[in-house]
């Protein structure tokens, strides 16, 4: 009787193997690895974050401020290159809050109210420091800011009335056109503003009655189209545009959509999202970032990719994610005590 060679056997053992696993992996399909993204406790968790800005070249600041009496009023904190997060001194200003935030490569807006009115700071990377600037006579609440190029920016706020108005500015926040009225209803939500370029800008606002509308210009704010959507499209909750080519995140009574135009608001596409969304980002190259939560509590975070929407795992997040924003390589993300950033 003739026998096996060692070697010989320790091939048809390996070949036995394999073939188990080819049969198994056949039948469970592949798994793709999930990113897994970690969550830093925030510098003052006594102070919730509000909001998340990045510059072009990727500075991150992450602001929060409180009504509580006996704490600081406002925090700040900014994210090195490294990725450690340092403290960043926020003037203090009682009872305020900030809503939204842009930037350039080197520089961010961030807007808010205060009890006399609009709130403006501007987060300066270079020189690590935040600053108070003036606002256009007569606002009194700073609901959205978008920064289009190097200094040029453009901000909608309310006047005395509750009326949307639109300024522009072209030196980073330090002068400011005066105010143009928008055209939207008195009581309407501002909740999304996106400039093309100069003169040409758009402006998400949300009725009274749940009703999303897209207003646009051509002229810097002197005349207003407005542009219904669907029905179902109630809050659009952030906006993005390059040139033409804008990526939106949308709430329905069924859930959250991401919303597509390549006729800046023209014309939209869009696509239902697996969980809620509360925030979107995108980086200059379109890469972009949800924010949101399943259910009621657990956060989500997911990159978008064209039309492949991609969860990543979280670790130490232990509430919802409320902003999110993008540099040209970094995104950075906040929960209202925790800090967190990846590469989309």
């Amino acid at each position: 009787m003739s026998r096996v060679p060692a070697n010989a056997r320790s091939l048809v053992r390996f070949a036995s193997l394999a073939a188990v696993a080819a049969v198994a992996l056949a039948a469970c399909g592949t798994t793709a690895t999930i990113e897994q993204v970690v969550g830093v406790p925030s510098i003052s968790i006594s102070v919730p974050l509000e909001t998340v800005a990045c510059t072009t070249s990727n500075s991150c600041i992450a602001v929060g401020t409180s009504s509580a009496t006996g704490g600081p009023p406002s925090v700040g904190q900014f994210r090195l290159a490294s990725g450690r997060w340092l403290p960043i001194f926020v003037p203090a200003v009682a009872s305020s809050y900030i809503a939204s935030a842009s930037c350039w490569d080197t520089q961010c807006l961030l807007g808010g109210s205060q009890p006399s009115g609009d709130l403006l700071l501007r987060y300066d990377s270079l020189h690590r420091s935040v600053t108070s600037l003036r606002t256009p006579t007569g606002g009194y609440n700073i609901s959205a800011v978008n920064c289009y190029a190097a200094q040029s920016c453009a901000i909608v706020d309310s006047a005395a009335g509750g009326a949307a108005r639109f300024s522009l500015t072209a030196d980073g926040g330090d002068i400011w056109t005066t105010p143009l009225t928008l055209g939207a209803a008195s009581g309407d939500t501002v909740t999304g503003l996106a400039c093309a370029a100069e003169f040409h800008c758009m402006v998400a606002a949300t009725s009274t009655s749940k009703r999303l509308t897209l207003y646009t210009t051509d002229d810097g704010g002197a005349t207003w189209v407005a542009n219904a959507t669907p029905g179902s499209w109630r809050v659009l909750r952030s906006l993005w545009c390059h040139q033409s080519r804008c990526v939106g995140l949308v709430t329905t009574p069924v859930g959250s959509r991401i919303i597509r135009s390549t006729t800046f608001g023209r014309h939209w596409s869009s696509a239902s999202l697996p969980q809620s969304g509360d925030a979107l980002a995108c980086t200059p190259s379109g890469r972009c970032v949800i924010a949101g939560q399943k259910g009621s509590e657990e956060p989500w975070l997911a990159t978008v990719r064209g039309a492949t929407v991609t969860p990543l795992a979280l670790r130490y997040v232990p509430s919802p994610l409320l902003d999110v924003a993008c540099g040209s390589k970094v995104c950075a993300a906040i929960g209202v005590t925790t800090v967190l950033a990846l590469k989309p």
